[in-house]
């Protein structure tokens, strides 16, 4: 339970995510946020000086500091383990600041080339050492105290918030990382070990307790995680702004806090999501830390708001404390649980009501419906869309369809109510991306459309990952143009039987009809249609001395890998290389990119001189230009301060070309990580992982075109 501790303001704005609580002379804490201008507020209220026990502010209370850049993310943490005090992360879009505010000097100001995102210190995801993790445009860097980077890896898209946790209970600490996506991915080391699909982009992840962590996304969806095991999943009407996990009942369990744009912040349980207790900030809740910011030897649960106002809460599990602490709202306590009283009266009555109702409506029902009848739910793929189609007995009509899922559909509810008596209705579904996932099904059926009693049937459908994919009949004479342009091989101990299995729980297969799927003994053979993008896909297998040689060809090396990995999981497989792969379009693609690359880091330099010749040119004609006003020489303060401005000019030229090519240069690099990352994708166990770590190696010692021969490879194929 919350109980008020202190509350005061600093009178200025705090942005939302860019507030960090740490020690940064090593015993006391201090606030950090950035403010506006380029400049990073501190709030130091335990100053050796002076110490207001009550948190008053004094002048010298909070300094500033100048970085004259955006701040995009801020962090703080003991980065050099020789000192025992914290240090001051900034991350700015390109570059990544760290700050050492008890020694006022910079550590070091690193650029990063694929941007930043998002950042945390992570003390103990390295072994060795301390790293600092920036996501950025497809890729996770880590760097130590000395700017070096020792932790690299690609991700699926531009990286938003990241976690440390221990996943999978082996002592070892991985790494979560929320993105554009939908997807929560975790990773250990620099391999990604599992990858959790949602139906909007992740916003915010917090660890709450040992495997457990609560994720927000940007449709306003709020959850709970247990590992891979998802606890439950809520939607909220307010945006999220801050969570943090915190042992609110002080029964040894961490509980979720959660703060709202609106001001508000919830207490919820984490084993179902149920509200505990709220409070109201009175605006944008910026961020949320359990942190002993009185140095009273407890830590309280800290949270600020935008408008600068920092309200600290203690912990405790007694009632009558919580009562007394809170006198001036006693009455309206009583009254609203009077309230809640009367409401739970009156709806017990209602729920008794509602019984007798449905009692004497199913009597009547009965009569008009058949007791038992059947509904059948079949999923197929039509030449535009994935579909599931509904039909019941003879005699019987469907009055409406009720869907709910909040990945297929938009507002995580579709209807289909016809206007005609009907007993089969196909409902059509076109997904944004490739998942499985459960859909709610409710049928309403009667025996017509203008019948007054129905009944609802209510049934769970799992719809299959890879449902746009219509089978089409296999045939080795492809139609111009339509033949895949990627082919790739695996060698496995398996059979062609478990191939089939795999391909029945993730496509909609056609069985019935001769030539679709080509099944015999020691051979498989199907083929698919993408529904929308009219691109064939072939999967093949065939037994023979050395193993069974399983082949997959299609467009998209990304969905290519995307098989695999879930053939993977089906077949319990854990390590998978490919014998050949062929990609023409993409390994061109990605020789192209790194030729852009060398480019554009050589003009990257060139105008970088160029600037700094600006600079120079434009300095020494502005004390000519000042030497000439001091001896009345206008004619030559005129000269002087036109050259001025005409390196002014040039300066401006050169540093919008610059920008440019930094724009270019990063969406390049952003290309080529994903490249990289979905040739990783076509590999499973310790080879994932070496293929990005050694295209990491060859990009740092410039020898990027090494790249496509180490995500490539050649062999033997059918």
């Amino acid at each position: 339970m919350l109980v008020t501790a202190y509350n005061f303001s600093l009178n200025h704005s705090l942005p939302q995510g860019l507030v960090t609580i740490n020690k940064f002379d090593g015993s006391s804490p201090a606030l950090a946020s950035s403010t506006t201008g380029g400049k990073i507020l501190i709030h130091t209220p335990h100053s050796k000086d002076e110490m207001d026990p009550v948190l008053g502010l004094k002048g010298k209370d909070i300094q500033y500091l100048n970085v004259n850049k955006d701040v995009v993310c801020l962090s703080g943490g003991q980065l050099n383990p020789t000192i025992d005090r914290d240090l001051l992360m900034i991350g700015s879009k390109t570059n990544l600041l760290v700050y050492d505010v008890n020694e006022n000097s910079d550590v070091f100001d690193k650029e990063v080339e694929d941007g930043i995102n998002c950042m945390l210190f992570a003390k103990d995801f390295n072994p060795a050492f301390p790293l600092v993790l920036t996501g950025g445009n497809l890729s996770l860097t880590g760097f130590d105290i000395s700017s070096d980077d020792q932790f690299w890896t690609v991700t699926g898209d531009v990286a938003n918030t990241m976690e440390i946790l221990d996943f999978d209970l082996d002592q070892e600490k991985e790494l979560l990382v929320g993105s554009d996506d939908y997807s929560i991915r975790v990773y250990k080391g620099e391999e990604l070990i599992f990858d959790i699909n949602e139906e909007s982009k992740i916003q915010f992840l917090s660890k709450i307790q040992n495997t457990s962590f609560a994720y927000s996304l940007n449709n306003g969806s709020l959850g709970v995680y247990s590992g891979s095991q998802q606890k439950w999943n809520k939607r909220v009407d307010n945006k999220i702004s801050a969570l943090l996990g915190v042992d609110y009942d002080m029964d040894g369990s961490c509980q979720l806090m959660v703060g709202y744009q609106s001001g508000k912040v919830e207490v919820r349980k984490s084993i179902d999501g149920e509200v505990a207790q709220t409070t109201n900030m009175g605006a944008s809740i910026s961020k949320i830390a359990y942190e002993d910011y009185r140095l009273e030897g407890t830590p309280q649960v800290v949270i600020c708001n935008t408008d600068g106002d920092i309200k600290g809460f203690n912990i405790t599990n007694n009632a009558a404390a919580f009562e007394t602490n809170n006198t001036g709202g006693k009455q309206t306590d009583a009254a609203i649980n009077k309230l809640t009283k009367e409401i739970m009266k009156l709806e017990a009555d209602l729920d008794k009501d509602n019984f007798e109702k449905k009692e004497a409506d199913a009597k009547n029902l009965a009569s008009v419906v058949p007791s038992e009848f059947k509904c059948s739910i079949i999923q197929s793929t039509v030449d535009e869309s994935a579909c599931l189609i509904f039909e019941v007995d003879a005699g019987l009509v469907i009055r409406s369809v009720l869907l709910f899922s909040d990945i297929l559909f938009e507002n995580g509810s579709y209807v289909s109510c016809p206007m005609k008596g009907t007993n089969s209705i196909t409902v059509p579904i076109s997904p944004s991306k490739s998942v499985e996932c459960e859909v709610d099904c409710k049928i309403i059926v009667g025996n017509s459309v203008s019948a007054e009693d129905f009944m609802t049937l209510h049934e769970t459908v799992v719809f299959k990952k890879f449902s746009l994919f219509k089978n089409i009949e296999f045939s080795k004479d492809y139609s111009e143009g339509k033949a895949p342009v990627n082919v790739v091989s695996y060698r496995m101990k398996e059979r062609p039987n478990r191939i089939l299995l795999w391909a029945q729980k993730v496509f909609n297969l056609n069985t019935e009809q001769e030539g679709y799927v080509i099944n015999k003994s020691d051979s498989l053979d199907v083929m698919f249609l993408h529904v929308k993008t009219q691109k064939q896909l072939i999967i093949q297998a065939r037994i023979e001395s050395s193993g069974m040689m399983f082949q997959i060809s299609h467009d998209d090396l990304e969905t290519i890998g995307d098989m695999v990995q879930d053939m993977c999981v089906f077949m319990s497989i854990h390590e998978l290389e490919p014998e050949n792969i062929e990609c023409p379009f993409d390994a061109k693609l990605a020789t192209e990119l790194i030729e852009n690359i060398g480019e554009y880091d050589k003009l990257r330099g060139h105008f970088s001189a160029n600037i700094a010749e600006s600079v120079n040119n434009a300095k020494a004609f502005v004390v000519k230009g000042e030497f000439s006003l001091m001896l009345g020489d206008m004619a030559s303060v005129k000269k002087n301060y036109t050259v001025v401005q005409q390196e002014n000019g040039s300066l401006i030229g050169e540093y919008l070309q610059r920008r440019n090519n930094h724009e270019e240069l990063v969406k390049s690099l952003k290309e080529l990580n994903n490249f990289i990352r979905k040739a990783s994708n076509l590999r499973l166990g310790p080879s994932k992982g070496l293929i990005v770590s050694k295209s990491r190696e060859a990009i740092k010692a410039k020898k990027t075109i090494d790249v496509v021969k180490i995500c490539l490879g050649n062999g033997p194929k059918f």
